[in-house]
């Protein structure tokens, strides 16, 4: 019974047990041992029967054993699909690495976490994730339900990494010096954090409900048609793998839920209001054979705006494709037979329609993963609440460098403290 697979030896980097590498690796520690033990009985073999031995016999003698040596060394190797991580020990990714120096290095940054370095470390002292100490940066420390400890910078650098880059955690464990197992743990963790903390009310688009009547000024100054006009709406459609396909294997929910015909794909989607200060605002996840008019029913948005109303005494709107069903506080464009003066109105507002087209697409644009499909699993991890912190990040980085829309209604980036503020 020792030479079953689970009295077996096993080497510091043996795969998780009960896994396709675990099974590779053990395959491979019994060929090299059963070569062994026949090297041995080899060896005992040739010294019964030669009773004197030549010099040459224990010349050979001696090569068999030389060879079963190097067999039961290869034997005791790491697993031939084991990767060894160049940075080991305690290195953690930080926010004060020398590779980030020089303006390569500056070059490097941006373009693996999308934020400069000055903005990341503006953005994690408002978000109270560091210290301002002198002239340093003091990240906090995190600690996650599994008891590993990691600071802020690393958590935040790798939040924004797997954001902008699709990639497997095997690629990012040269970069980020932990094995695949601890980044999706820091991962989820850390997704899980800033969704709680501040992204779930970050991206509701009434946290600027003292700002509305400006958005109204700054859409009539635009000449939009529509009065009282306070932001832009659409749906949002993210293609995931099919539940159960061949590529989400695991995911154990109906697929055709999430099958849009209008689409042709399976996929979740989001409420998306683009406002007039540039920000995105977003409720969801929804199914994606839900139509666009029943998000909106879900959202609960128009009862929200009847309640501005009481409160201000102005009916305030929102603009819509022609999706949506027409109300008091949603205006659409026309649809079916289009006299001439609807289709003057709607090829007019096909331009304000268009801002939260934009806004989708340098979303995506900034956190390329949202659309790759092969990482959008259902079951793996909560995609949801990655696509709102993803939101949430994507307004922090255009408070720093604005979009279309602020560049469209030639407005003024906001203020990230105050921003921040109205998270909490």
């Amino acid at each position: 019974d020792y030479w079953t697979p689970q009295y077996m030896p096993t080497h510091p980097t043996c795969p998780r047990p009960r896994t396709p590498r675990f099974f590779l690796h053990v395959g491979e520690r019994m060929a090299m041992l059963s070569a062994y033990q026949q090297m041995q009985m080899f060896i005992f073999s040739v010294l019964l029967e030669e009773e004197d031995m030549s010099p040459d016999d224990e010349e050979m003698i001696m090569f068999a054993s030389v060879i079963a040596c190097l067999i039961l060394h290869i034997a005791d190797a790491p697993p031939s699909n084991y990767i060894q991580p160049e940075v080991t020990g305690n290195s953690f990714l930080s926010f004060h690495s020398s590779r980030w120096n020089g303006e390569k290095g500056e070059r490097t940054f941006k373009s693996n976490f999308r934020f400069r370095r000055i903005q990341f470390a503006h953005l994690s002292v408002a978000l109270g994730l560091a210290d301002q100490v002198g002239g340093d940066l003091q990240f906090r420390v995190f600690r996650t339900q599994s008891k590993m400890k990691a600071q802020w910078d690393f958590l935040l650098l790798l939040v924004l990494y797997r954001l902008a880059t699709p990639s497997v955690y095997r690629s990012c464990v040269d970069l980020f010096g932990r094995s695949n197992t601890a980044l999706s743990s820091f991962f989820r963790e850390a997704i899980d954090y800033l969704y709680t903390r501040f992204a779930a009310k970050g991206v509701d688009p009434f946290i600027w409900t003292d700002c509305f009547m400006r958005f109204i000024e700054l859409f009539s100054a635009w000449d939009v048609p529509v009065r009282n006009v306070i932001g832009v709406i659409d749906g949002n459609f993210i293609q995931i793998c099919r539940p159960g396909g061949l590529g989400n294997v695991h995911a154990r929910y109906p697929q055709e839920h999430y099958y849009s015909g209008k689409e042709k794909k399976h996929g979740i989607k989001f409420l998306a209001m683009a406002l007039a200060n540039g920000m995105l605002g977003v409720s969801g996840a929804y199914r994606g054979s839900m139509h666009d008019s029943k998000m909106m029913e879900k959202a609960g948005w128009e009862n929200k705006l009847r309640d501005v109303q009481i409160s201000t005494g102005v009916q305030m709107v929102m603009f819509g494709d022609a999706g949506f069903a027409t109300s008091p506080h949603l205006i659409t464009m026309y649809r079916g037979f289009i006299p001439l003066p609807g289709l003057t109105f709607n090829a007019f507002m096909s331009r304000v329609r268009i801002l939260v087209e934009n806004q989708f697409a340098s979303l995506k644009q900034t956190f390329r993963t949202l659309g790759d499909v092969q990482h959008m699993k259902l079951g793996n991890g909560h995609i949801d609440r990655e696509y709102i912190v993803a939101v949430f990040l994507f307004n922090c980085f255009s408070i720093f460098n604005g979009n279309q829309v602020t560049k469209a209604l030639k407005v003024h980036s906001n203020n990230l403290e105050g921003y921040i503020a109205r998270c909490k």
